[in-house]
């Protein structure tokens, strides 16, 4: 389950736009005014398709909210961070891992383990601070900027995020982050619901806005609904005026985009029309009958002449043309493939002969009878021999049967007739052969359609390149490739014998007077597209108005959804689940604190509240009562219900976490934390001991994958930071073995004078915490172990005690301190340096030391 602000970002990414950009602006804290919800409009407008986009939409700022979800079903675990830059004064080139599961990292105070916490914090989500400082030994420290490369590994994808302090990091919201400063942050007075309940309230302001905008968006709609201003220019009755009259949204505007379209021949035949209408002389009647069915029948010629050309110059048939080359010419390989000389080699001398024929026939037949599969195929016995056949003998034997089939020469001929029967059907194309009719029919055709005329003109050139093409193609049998033609001006051709056609029968079947009806008739038809012409973008407007407002009706919608919103959270998240949660972590903490959790409302809010249970003080804020302890187990508590409230969070990230707390406490927590490490990757700063002690032991005993730190102070600059991986304190069973110390001595044989001997001090160091294990697991054989309770009665028998061992450990341990960076060496001493020779003599002694016990527990009758 999520928290409040988190359901409302991902539910706020399923909003339109507009309302996005509305959410955005209540969260951000800015103030609505009229610019803005007009602004809103246009958006509400834009995402409906009402509106142009007005400019480049950003991403909402809402969506970078720390508390803002990874997408559901994403997992993410953190892998590394490095390269720190300008954060506290901490060392810059360390790097710092993390186990999938479990890390552990140990400094003491002052070591900057806080300073990677605080840089996890930034790019998490935290209730505590987010403040990064940044390096104030360095010149202008408020200047520079505060950055950090964090690796993560995302659904097994990795991927490195340049991140800036002062920014979000959408990646790594899902990781939920605890220090000392989150304790007051989860404790005092009414909190707003977790995860900030103000984030019903924005809910709240949404409707309200909405509702702003939605009114706004009714006046523009009444404003679009006015009546027309040109009905009355055109007077009388035409398809136009008829159209004018009745304008509404359903008008079809490309009928009356053609309507206002002359053609050339409809405005030479509108300035005609006065002109016969005035003459309507029938003696010119009989010359314009014979004229036009002239034309007709020379168009139709045409027409049909252009029809089988577009078939036969199709690009279908030049596809189907090509497809027959290409099967002509796979017909041809197959043809030189199986010829029988192919078979021809030194081994058999007799191919081609009727012997050889009969062999292949006979074993063809035994092989169809004998074999289940399909032979021969690779790895099949020969027929002969039985040997497996290769992939080549399996391909020749193959290619025989082919050859007895004898379907590729067939195939060959019967393609070759194909190619045969396309050139002869080009051959026969009449259009080419009207050179001397062509320039008669354009001039025809120009007279009516001057454009019309250029089209076809254009498509004859065309159509003359493609057969060339063609012709060409076939003679050589190779697949052709032709420009693409618009053979558009077909259909154009046949409208134009049409309308002679109907010109023609109307002149045939009229007398005069009907005949200057009919030619006052087209003359205001003609006129009104004319007039319509001029008044058309004014005309499409009003059309657009009240299309725009039709579909404008039904857009915006209402705030239902955002009412449901509110009232789901509410219920489900705000107060069931949280008071569920919280009170089962207090109980698995084993700290059934008399604490309970109050969601009082309040202006439209509601509140969480930690309150006890039972107090003369009913209202008795918890921060004024509890122990500094148990307030930060509270909190601790609070914190962990967040995360578990949050189905998609990734991980959790404590600095310190057991701060002021007990070791009954502490060992209950890390127990606790080590659990959490099953279901999200769990990331633990600490400068505590014992509780180091028990994430290990309780890691180990769940056997949870656990990687453990160092982080230090150095000795040489002062500064903060140094980290050193896979190493920790208190870690006995690490140091069971002189492994730590073989290491810094190897790593001290590659490094320069004052890296080496850094190193030495360390391996020193590691040797001398050797010593302390082999006293504790060799020596008391574990009776006694740091950080536990318990005292191991039964393992007092198996101790062997030989003070020759004990005398020996003791010297060494002293002479190993005199070696160690951190004791103060007499003047004499401290001018001899040591070496890596050393170190290896004083491993050598330890694991010599070792060995000698063992031997006297087995020559004892211990277990060693």
């Amino acid at each position: 389950m999520q928290t409040v602000i988190a359901k409302i970002v991902e539910w706020g990414k399923e909003l339109p736009y507009w309302e996005q950009v509305a959410l955005d602006q209540i969260i951000s804290g800015e103030e609505f005014t009229e610019d803005t919800y007009q602004t809103l409009l246009q958006l509400l407008l834009e995402d409906e398709g009402l509106a142009d986009k007005s400019c480049t939409r950003s991403v909402p700022r809402f969506y970078q909210l720390a508390s803002a979800p990874v997408t559901d079903g994403c997992k993410t675990r953190l892998k590394k961070i490095s390269n720190l830059k300008n954060v506290n004064a901490l060392a810059e080139n360390q790097v710092l891992t993390f186990n999938p599961a479990l890390t552990v990292v140990y400094g003491e105070n002052g070591s900057g383990k806080s300073g990677y916490a605080r840089v996890l914090g930034s790019a998490g989500f935290t209730r505590g601070d987010r403040e990064v400082l940044p390096d104030i030994t360095k010149p202008n420290p408020s200047k520079a900027t505060s950055t950090a490369e964090i690796e993560i590994v995302s659904n097994d994808v990795e991927h490195t995020i340049q991140h800036r302090i002062d920014r979000p990091c959408p990646q790594l919201s899902s990781f939920y982050v605890f220090d000392s400063t989150s304790v007051q942050a989860h404790m005092s007075g009414k909190n707003e619901f977790s995860f900030s309940p103000a984030g019903l309230s924005y809910l709240k302001q949404l409707s309200e806005a909405t509702d702003q905008v939605r009114s706004r968006l009714a006046k523009k709609v009444t404003d679009c609904c006015q009546p027309c201003e040109y009905v009355d220019v055109f007077q009388g009755d035409s398809e136009v005026s008829q159209i004018i009259a009745t304008l509404s949204p359903k008008t079809d505007l490309n009928r009356l985009k053609t309507l206002a379209t002359l053609s050339d021949i409809e405005k030479r035949r509108r300035n005609e029309l006065a002109i016969e209408i005035a003459s309507a002389a029938l003696d010119k009647v009989k010359e314009q009958i014979e004229k036009l069915n002239k034309h007709i029948q020379a168009l139709e010629n045409l027409a049909a002449q252009l029809s089988q050309a577009d078939e036969l110059l199709s690009d279908v048939h030049i596809d189907e043309i090509n497809q027959t080359i290409l099967h002509y010419e796979r017909c041809q390989r197959a043809v030189n493939l199986l010829d029988k000389n192919h078979f021809q080699n030194d081994q058999l001398p007799d191919v081609g002969t009727p012997n050889w024929q009969r062999f292949l026939e006979a074993a063809r037949d035994w092989s169809n009878e004998k074999v289940e599969n399909k032979y021969p195929q690779e790895g099949d016995p020969c027929l002969l021999c039985q040997q497996p056949l290769s992939k080549e003998a399996s391909q020749l034997i193959l290619q025989m049967w082919e050859y007895l089939k004898g379907d590729a020469q067939l195939a060959l001929v019967e393609s070759g007739k194909s190619l045969n029967k396309d050139q002869q059907a080009l051959n026969s194309l009449g259009l080419f052969r009207m050179e001397l009719e062509l320039p008669l029919l354009y001039q025809v055709i120009a007279d009516y359609n001057p454009q019309l005329e250029k089209e076809i003109e254009a498509l004859i050139a065309g159509y003359q390149t493609r057969l060339t093409t063609i012709t060409k193609a076939l003679s050589e049998v190779q697949p052709c490739k032709c420009s693409p033609l618009d053979a558009a001006c077909l259909d154009g051709l046949k409208k134009l014998i049409d309308d002679l056609k109907q010109r023609l029968k109307a002149i045939e079947e009229t007398d005069v007077q009907e005949r200057v009806d009919r030619l006052e008739n087209e003359k205001r038809e003609l006129d009104h597209r004319f007039l319509l012409g001029s008044l058309f973008e004014k005309i499409k407007e009003h059309v657009e108005k009240l299309k725009w407002a039709q579909a404008a009706r039904t857009i915006g919608g209402t705030t239902h959804h955002i009412t449901t919103k509110h009232n789901q959270l509410f219920k489900d998240l705000v107060t069931d689940e949280y008071i569920r949660l919280f009170e089962q972590t207090l109980k698995d903490m084993g700290r059934p604190l008399k604490v309970k959790i109050s969601t009082p409302g309040q202006k439209g809010k509601t509140l969480r509240q930690i309150i006890l249970e039972a107090s003369a003080d009913a209202n008795a804020r918890p921060d004024k009562v509890l122990s500094e302890g148990e307030k930060r187990a509270v909190a601790l508590a609070d914190f962990l219900t967040e995360v578990e409230l949050d189905s998609t969070s990734n991980g959790i990230i404590l600095d310190d976490p057991v701060t002021s707390l007990d070791l009954e406490w502490r060992e209950t927590i890390a127990k606790m934390l080590v659990g959490k490490s099953k279901d999200r990757q769990v990331i633990i700063f600490t400068h505590d001991l014992p509780f180091l002690y028990y994430l290990k032991s309780f890691a180990e005993k769940d056997e949870i994958p656990l990687s453990t730190h160092w982080i230090k102070r150095s000795g040489d600059d002062g500064r903060p930071g140094y980290v050193y991986l896979d190493n920790s304190p208190a870690l006995e069973r690490d140091y069971r073995k002189a492994t730590k110390a073989r290491e810094m001595h190897s790593k001290a044989l590659q490094a320069d004078a004052a890296l080496q001997e850094y190193l030495l001090s360390d391996g020193f160091g590691a040797l001398r915490t050797s010593y302390e294990a082999f006293i504790i697991f060799d020596i008391l054989n574990e009776v006694v172990m740091r950080f536990s309770e318990r005292v191991s009665f039964g393992r007092l028998s198996e101790i062997y005690w030989e003070p020759s061992i004990v005398e020996d450990v003791i010297e060494s341990c002293e002479r190993l301190s005199r070696l160690l960076e951190g004791h103060l060496h007499s003047d004499a001493l401290g001018a001899v340096k040591p070496k890596p020779a050393d170190l290896l003599r004083e491993i050598e002694h330890f694991e010599d030391l070792q060995k000698r016990l063992r031997k006297l527990k087995n020559q004892a009758g211990k277990k060693p």
